[in-house]
């Protein structure tokens, strides 16, 4: 059987088509398309990372995140207004080069026709398909779905890197100067004298090590990924280490554990500079776990200036992703004792209210409580 795993999500121009069957959609949706309330779109993919010649199953699901089952009839190909569906499309390209792109492994995709019954919460399989990596990249996948015309429901993209034969399972760490990385090897030992010897063998590299350390933030080891950390934050290494973070976290190629260990790195300088950049994070960048680390550490960091964060827990109220939802309510009613009838999981529309009546309680505060 095999394992989904969830892959970060990059909201960029949407690719070229990858399969036939209709024209690529435009990004943003045209505004005579209007997302149905309550009906999402997701996809998952067999791996986050694929070699040359190595194939990846895609599913596309649609999610109910409303207070009531969703019961119809899917019908493809309809061009009747009122039946659903009229029509699916999927695309996938290199994100740096658009006419590159995945190859769909034939017969292709049969979305899911007839009854479609997804209870308040759940999901359902929509399609699925076979896509075989070629050329190394960071490709983009994406789905539209035109439900009842003008009704969409848009996939929430997700990325896959293919990687070329020589670094596979490398990842960020091809070409780290072998003593170095046996080095950090050893930090993962069991017997923490043997830990602590190499921990102070990497520390008198200085900045040199710190490209390496960063690398193995997501060590299949945890042992190795929270030294490394320990490591990048010791007095000696730290101030130097925060740029090489801050360049980390820019690199939307790395791992999600890898950003948000970085992160939290670039978060305990306390400034109000990178407070404001921890709040970029919140908002920006395509893991929903990053986003969530960046809430968490506005909420408990230092000397946070308090309208930095609140807008940042503001933004994070309006997630597509219901835990960074929950986690900016939470982190703006503890930081404020009100809740102007927001729930995190209630339909988008009665969120979007609720959000509004946020942004105005906030207007009539910030220049006595925001600064």
């Amino acid at each position: 059987m095999t394992t989904f795993v969830r892959c970060p999500a990059i909201v960029l121009a949407l690719a070229a088509a990858a399969c036939s069957k209709a024209p690529e959609p435009e990004r943003p949706i045209p505004v005579d398309r209007n997302p149905i309330p309550g009906l999402s779109g997701e996809i998952e993919t067999s791996a986050p990372e694929a070699g040359p010649g190595e194939t990846i199953e895609v599913v596309w699901y649609l999610r109910n995140r409303g207070e009531t089952a969703l019961s119809t009839d899917l019908l493809e190909g309809s061009r009747e207004p009122g039946r659903p569906w009229q029509d699916f499309r999927f695309n996938t390209a290199d994100i740096e080069a658009p006419t590159r792109k995945l190859d769909l492994v034939p017969p292709g995709p049969t979305p899911l026709a007839g009854p479609l019954e997804i209870p308040a919460g759940g999901r359902v399989e929509f399609a699925r398909a076979t896509l075989l990596a070629q050329e190394p990249g960071r490709y983009e996948i994406t789905g539209l779905l035109d439900w009842v015309k003008p009704d969409v429901v848009e996939f929430e993209p997700v990325t896959v890197l293919v990687v070329g034969a020589d670094s596979r399972g490398a990842g960020t760490r091809s070409g780290i100067d072998p003593e170095m990385e046996a080095e950090i090897g050893r930090m993962g030992s069991p017997d923490s004298a043997v830990a602590e010897v190499a921990r102070e063998s990497i520390l008198a590299r200085g900045e040199a090590a710190v490209p390496a350390l960063l690398a193995h933030l997501d060590d299949p080891d945890e042992r190795v990924q929270n030294r490394c950390l320990q490591t990048l934050l010791d007095e000696g290494l730290r101030e130097v280490a925060v740029p090489h973070a801050r360049r980390l976290l820019a690199d939307l190629a790395s791992s999600p554990e890898a950003r948000g260990r970085a992160a939290y790195l670039v978060a305990t300088v306390g400034g109000a500079d990178e407070a404001a950049f921890i709040a970029g994070l919140a908002g920006s960048d395509p893991a929903p776990s990053v986003r969530r680390m960046a809430i968490a550490l506005l909420a408990h960091g230092k000397g946070t200036p308090p309208d930095v964060a609140i807008q940042a827990y503001l933004g994070g109220l309006e997630d597509p992703d219901e835990g960074v939802r929950k986690d900016a309510f939470r982190a703006i009613q503890q930081e404020t004792g009100e809740t102007n009838g927001y729930d995190p999981a209630a339909p988008e529309n009665e969120r979007a209210a609720a959000v509004l009546r946020w942004r105005e309680w906030w207007k009539a505060r910030a220049p006595e409580e925001g600064g």
